[in-house]
Formats: C-alpha cells, sequence, structure tokens
C-alpha cells in the first residue's frame, strides 16, 4: 500500500434523490473529490444485503450485494425505467436513510425494470449470470422466495420442504414460478453491473477501495439456513451459542452480537472454501480488505444463545495459522487488513505480526494519558482519527469536555510540545478535527484514513454507529455533494 490518506465513507451516506446512497453519479463525483484532494483510497463498509438493524455487519448474505445501493437514474438511461417511475422514487433529503421508505418505493422502481428488463432482454443474460455464480445465487434465490413465501418468519419455521438448501426444491419452484427466482437473481445481475462500472471508474482515477469483511453472518441470513453444517447450531436450527465481545470500552456489559459461532473443524475440512468464495467476490471491487473483529479468527467470545447480556462467555480458539495458512495460498497478504481493537493478547499480535498484515490506530483513543508518542508510532500501521464505531471528533472533544475527561488536556499537550499548536493557541470545537487529521498525516504510519464528518468537521448528529446498540445507526447521509 502507497503511504498516502483517503477518506471513510459508506455507500449509503452518499447523497442521492431516492433515499440512500448508491452507486449513481454522486459516487462518481466522490472519486472526482479523492483525486482532486490527493486522497489515494475511499475506504467503505460492508457492501451486503443488511439483516436486522439494517447492519452491513448483520447481512443476510455475504455474497449477495445490497440492491438497494442500485441507482434508478442508470436504469432509466438503460431505458428500463421512465421519467414517472423515476419520480415516484423520489424521496426527500432529510439527511437520514430512512429504510422503510427506500425499500418500498424502490422495491416498486426494481420491479417495473425487471418486467422491462424480460420483455425486452429476455431471460437468457440472468440464466448465464445465474449459472456463473450458481454456487451462492441459487441459494440465495431460494431463500429470498422462500423468505416471502412463509410471510418473513424465521427459517427454522419453514415447512419440511425449504428447511434445507437443495437443488431439487429450487428446480421444482423455477418450473413453477420462474419470475420468483429471477427476480433476486435480476437484482444481484444489475448491482454487480453498476458496481463494475464504479470500479472501472476509480481505477481510471487511481483511486484505490478499501473494502470490509464482517466477521460474522446472520442467523437469519442465507449462508446459515443454505449451509447450517458449518455453524454452531442445534437439530432445530438455532445457535448454541452467540457471537459477541465482553465489557468493553464501547459498553459495560459487552456487546451481544447474537450471531451464530462457526464450525471451524467443519470448515477447515474443505480448506475454508466457503471463506474464499466469500472473499473472491469481496476482491472483485475492493482492492484491499479489512478483516472486521480480526480478533475473532485467534480467538473468539462465546456466549450462551440464552443470556441477555455478553457479560458471561468464554474465550475459545479459533482457526488461527490453519485459516491464514489455506487463505493465503490464493489471496496476497499485502492486501488485508487486521481490525486489531479491542482486546489484544500476545497470540493475536503474533498472528498478525507473522502474515505481516497492517492493524490500526484509532487516535481518539491514544490521549487517556500521556504515553502515546503519535510521531513515533509504527510505519506498518493504519490510522484513523476515528472509524464508523466512534463518535465523530468534534463529538468526541465535546463529549470529553462535558463529561470532564482528561483526554483533550493529554491532547492539548501534546499539540503544543510537538508544534500543532502554537503558543497561546487554543484547541475548540472547530479545530479539534483539523488537529487530529493533521497530526495523523505526520504520523510515521503507512496510511491515515479520515472519516467524511471529520473532514467536515461535524457533530455527533452525523454519527455512523454506536456499538452495543441494535436500531438506529446506519442512517446519516451527505444531504448535498459541496465539498469545494
Amino acid at each position: 500500500m502507497s503511504r498516502s490518506t483517503g477518506i471513510l465513507l459508506p455507500i449509503f451516506s452518499l447523497p442521492s434523490a431516492y433515499g440512500i446512497g448508491g452507486f449513481g453519479k454522486e459516487a462518481y463525483k466522490f472519486i472526482d473529490y479523492l483525486k482532486a484532494n490527493d486522497r489515494l483510497y475511499w475506504q467503505i463498509l460492508p457492501l451486503n444485503y443488511p439483516g436486522y438493524g439494517d447492519s452491513p455487519y448483520n447481512p443476510i448474505s455475504c455474497l449477495a450485494g445490497n440492491p438497494y445501493f442500485i441507482d434508478p437514474e442508470m436504469l432509466f438511461e438503460s431505458g428500463l425505467l421512465t421519467k414517472c417511475d423515476l419520480d415516484s422514487a423520489r424521496l426527500p433529503d432529510t439527511g437520514k436513510v430512512h429504510y422503510h421508505l427506500v425499500y418500498k418505493t424502490k422495491q416498486k422502481c426494481f420491479r417495473k425494470a425487471f418486467t422491462d428488463f424480460c420483455q425486452k432482454r429476455g431471460e437468457s443474460s440472468l440464466l448465464e449470470f445465474l449459472e456463473r455464480e450458481k454456487e451462492w445465487l441459487k441459494p440465495f434465490s431460494l431463500f429470498s422466495y422462500a423468505k416471502s413465501a412463509h410471510s418473513s418468519l424465521p427459517w427454522q419455521k419453514w415447512q419440511q420442504e425449504f428447511r434445507f438448501y437443495s437443488n431439487q426444491v429450487f428446480e421444482k419452484i423455477y418450473r413453477q414460478k420462474p419470475e420468483e427466482l429471477l427476480y433476486p437473481v435480476f437484482l444481484q445481475y444489475i448491482f454487480q453491473e453498476q458496481l463494475s462500472a464504479l470500479k472501472s471508474y476509480a481505477v481510471s482515477q487511481n483511486i484505490k477501495i478499501i473494502g470490509d469483511l464482517p466477521l460474522y453472518a446472520a442467523l437469519e441470513s442465507c449462508d446459515v439456513w443454505s449451509q447450517q453444517e458449518l455453524f454452531d447450531l442445534d437439530k432445530n436450527g438455532y445457535p448454541n451459542k452467540v457471537a459477541g465481545v465482553p465489557p468493553d470500552a464501547f459498553s459495560e456489559t459487552g456487546q451481544l452480537w447474537g450471531n451464530p459461532l462457526y464450525n471451524w473443524s467443519k470448515m477447515q475440512e474443505d480448506n475454508f472454501t466457503w471463506w474464499k468464495t466469500r472473499l473472491t467476490k469481496a476482491f472483485e471491487f475492493a482492492d484491499y480488505l479489512r478483516l472486521d473483529h480480526f480478533i475473532g479468527f485467534v480467538n473468539f467470545w462465546a456466549v450462551d444463545a440464552k443470556a441477555k447480556t455478553a457479560q458471561v462467555g468464554e474465550w475459545l480458539p479459533g482457526p488461527s495459522y490453519a485459516f491464514f495458512d489455506a487463505i493465503l495460498n490464493n489471496f496476497p497478504a499485502q492486501n488485508f487488513i487486521a481490525e486489531d481493537l479491542g482486546i489484544l493478547t500476545d497470540a493475536v499480535n503474533a498472528v498478525r505480526d507473522h502474515y505481516g498484515f497492517p492493524g490500526m490506530i484509532i487516535l481518539q483513543f491514544c490521549f487517556q494519558d500521556d504515553k502515546n508518542d503519535v510521531l513515533s508510532f509504527p510505519e506498518n500501521k493504519i490510522i484513523y482519527t476515528g472509524t464508523h464505531d466512534n463518535q465523530t471528533t468534534t463529538g468526541w472533544f465535546l463529549t470529553n469536555r462535558a463529561e470532564g475527561k482528561p483526554d483533550n488536556q493529554f491532547l492539548v499537550t501534546y499539540l503544543h510540545k510537538t508544534g500543532f499548536l502554537l503558543d497561546g493557541e487554543r484547541l475548540t470545537p472547530q479545530n479539534v478535527a483539523t488537529c487530529l487529521i493533521k497530526l495523523a498525516e505526520a504520523s510515521p504510519c503507512r496510511i491515515a484514513i479520515f472519516p467524511l464528518q471529520d473532514i467536515l468537521g461535524l457533530d455527533n448528529s452525523t454519527r455512523i454507529n454506536i456499538p452495543g446498540t441494535a436500531l438506529g445507526n446506519w442512517r446519516w447521509r451527505l444531504k448535498s455533494f459541496d465539498l469545494s
């Protein structure tokens, strides 16, 4: 990775007239903005189809893309929508994603585009795409149909015929209702088409994409339903233990994520093929991948599925070296970033360093005392002012002030000592984000990444996610694109 800087901005946070950011003209404008400001990297959040709580880290498919990123105007330009269709899909620009409204309006447009696509182009291109991606797309198509046919009930309560994936059931439903199985295929076809075009533009502008790979799948996901043997489930399809983390800086009771845990020994039997498929799909767009919750590959916090919080659990060993030895036969080690935040152990550090994965440093965590020297940080790190899980830097500063935390004073002292604040100059809500950005840029770390909110000096009303809270996150959007 070239030494440079980049910006963290989720796709859904881009402005658009359709209630959520997507792969349309504003994404291209953002690439132009990065290029004009000598930012080499665009870091995004996972592109997976989100599950409960609209979280991209709780996907209903680890391989299917989020169809709501599909841009209606590009469908119009392709002759699949009319001007009237576009107008009906427009939503008020409130600066937030209202997922229910987005789903309702875009699904109407997508159904219309699907009908026109089949009438004008026929189904052959969809069938070719389905055959090419059949290992994951057939299960996802049938999962989508069965979920609707069972009124969105959990898959554990579906009719016995649908309780497990089989090609025979897929073929039976396809003969009866081909359009219902082809509709999810159409959405993934268009998703891939628009994503590929955006990727080509990024390449033409020499902008590198840092993607993000969630560690876990959602219980109510196509992945768990279609390959139940790869997960730690009981005979009825419910998890024995679930994922989370013990109490930490984000939560006094820990974070109870609720995702089913992996049956790592079963995954190892075929040399982690499921993971290789995931990574192959992710690298179709991303140049680099952040491995979310890297710790979980070495050891993971297992909580009884009936527990109400993550306070009580146990650390269990992950696949560790066996996993990465297998993965790195297919993918270069230099294309991965270890999200090594949280409770680090010597074992976690040893695995990360053995493969040379760069870790992460969050500046907001560095001024709880006076022991950190940012200008002496190691080179093989990615430094951030904050991430999607943090407060904005302005919000962090104001929270420290309101709660009487010492972080602001430690930061002021360090900035004066290193010359980033001149004698008599004060640290304020208006300049704190700029100071941290300059400090990150001056560090020896290989890459410095800044949330766009910090570039713009925005407060906590624009925060992306509050860890440990299930609802109300992943909503902030830019209301306009005047970044000049």
